[in-house]
């Protein structure tokens, strides 16, 4: 186990009838090859253009207390509409 990595993988959707399954499912088997430690994952089932989702601000929480030092993300517009 690479045990260095530490990472935290973020999936968002946007609405409660959508699933973070094809989101999850790659990033967990890229993050077994890999071998990197998987501290958590944080998932927010809100809208792209909210201010405020919960799940990504627990993992800047976690990032700034140095639990995680790389994020995985399906797609980079999973972070943020305007990124």
């Amino acid at each position: 186990m690479n045990t260095n990595v530490k990472v935290g993988i973020l999936l968002r959707v946007s609405s409660n009838s959508q699933s973070v399954d094809s989101q999850k499912l790659p990033l967990l088997d890229y993050v077994e090859k890999q071998q990197y430690e998987l501290v958590n994952i944080y998932e927010d089932t809100i809208s792209g253009v909210a201010k405020v989702k919960p799940a990504r601000e627990r993992l800047l929480e976690d990032i700034r207390k140095g639990k995680i030092n790389k994020v995985i993300v399906f797609s980079v517009c999973r972070i943020s509409r305007n990124t």
